[in-house]
């Protein structure tokens, strides 16, 4: 899905020092013909903050003591740069999922979720005005629909109608990423229709956005892709395995299939890595409708990535990787520990001195308009 980076200057150097010690346990899969998957490699997130100055707003009416309000239009159009300017800095970086809590911080995702939790009035005012000229770029479009993803999960109906808007966008990534989102505020699966409707039209990235609900309609609509993009000697991977999840989802052993996924355990006979390319996918069908015991099966997931980060060493000193670290998801030997560890939060899960450090940093714990000034303070002190 995406490819290795030119990353200059320090950046670069950050990246190969890291990036030499970083050690990743997936083998590389074997890819069958018409599949778009991604190959695990290894890759350390980048810094936070691009290589840019962004113009900074003014502290007007304070909000509470040492909390400054912002300037929302003006902020979000500071977020908007700094998106446009990493996505096109990190383009080619060798990672192809560019999931975690690090990466979203780097792209700004974490500053425009915590402002969207601060202010969502003006956040949505200011993003339905921002979608309603026609000539913004994608990566504009692509932030507008994390950010209303945020505030669609607020239940904010609005913010909902808005990403079904954008689900007709030319762009794939603009596509999934509504897809994707629309999934997380639409709990009982009404626009799943959507799902196999992209599929049709061919979209390649839209089949890994589902399926999450056991609909005949869906099924029904994969089967007939299937036949149609299959040949007399091969068939299309992408929409057979779209099946074989939709499978998963209407067999009696669902529960325990989900869980050898989430396990994240090896099979020595699963030779093209899906137990490692459904993870999304099935973290998100137990974000839907938890199974009996997944807080104990992401909890007994959770400590063996951090037991792996704490013999982790990322200098010649024996330093370890702090919870906070942009490289801490990868000294845990796990891609998908953030994504681990926010569904484990969501659930009700107890947080242990780790995952309470990492979450508080990345804004999921604590006061969000603390956390977003302490974020705006930090961007504007690198720049020094």
């Amino acid at each position: 899905m995406r490819s290795k980076a030119m990353v200059s200057g320090i950046g670069a150097i950050s990246f190969l020092i890291l990036g030499g010690i970083a050690l990743w346990r997936w083998p590389r899969p074997s890819i069958a013909p018409h599949t778009q998957v991604p190959t695990p490699q290894i890759s350390i997130p980048p810094t936070a903050d691009p290589p840019v100055s962004l113009p900074r707003t003014e502290n007007i009416l304070g909000d509470k003591e040492g909390c400054p309000r912002v300037d929302v239009p003006a902020e979000l159009k500071n977020l908007l740069l700094r998106h446009r300017t990493s996505r096109s800095r990190l383009k080619d970086v060798h990672d192809p999922w560019k999931v975690g809590l690090s990466w979203d911080k780097a792209f700004g995702y974490t500053h425009g979720r915590l402002l969207a939790l601060c202010y969502p009035d003006e956040v949505e005012s200011s993003i339905t005005k921002l979608l309603s000229d026609p000539t913004i770029s994608m990566d504009d479009r692509l932030y507008a629909t994390k950010v209303l993803t945020v505030l669609g999960s607020m239940g904010r109906g609005s913010a909902e109608t808005g990403l079904v808007t954008l689900i007709a966008d030319t762009d794939p990534d603009v596509v999934c990423a509504a897809l994707d989102g629309l999934a997380s505020c639409d709990k009982e699966g009404k626009h799943r229709a959507l799902y196999w409707a992209k599929c049709n039209e061919g979209i390649q990235q839209a089949f890994w956005q589902g399926p999450y609900w056991p609909d005949p309609q869906t099924r029904q609509s994969l089967t007939l892709l299937l036949e149609k993009r299959s040949t007399s000697t091969v068939k299309d991977v992408t929409s057979q395995e779209a099946l074989e999840r939709m499978a998963i989802l209407e067999s009696p052993e669902r529960v325990q299939l989900l869980s050898q996924l989430v396990s994240n355990t090896r099979d020595s006979s699963d030779i093209t890595l899906k137990r490692y390319r459904w993870q999304l996918w099935a973290l998100k069908v137990i974000e839907l409708s938890p199974p009996e015991k997944s807080l104990e099966l992401l909890g007994q997931r959770l400590e063996l990535g951090e037991a792996k980060a704490a013999g982790f060493r990322i200098s010649r000193e024996g330093e370890t990787a702090h919870p906070t670290h942009q490289g801490y998801g990868t000294a845990t030997g796990d891609e998908f520990y953030d994504s681990v560890l926010l569904l484990y939060q969501k659930l009700g899960g107890k947080l242990n001195r780790v995952q309470t450090e990492r979450l508080t940093y990345y804004g999921y714990l604590g006061d969000p308009k603390e956390r977003l000034a302490a974020l705006l303070a930090e961007g504007v002190d690198t720049k020094r």
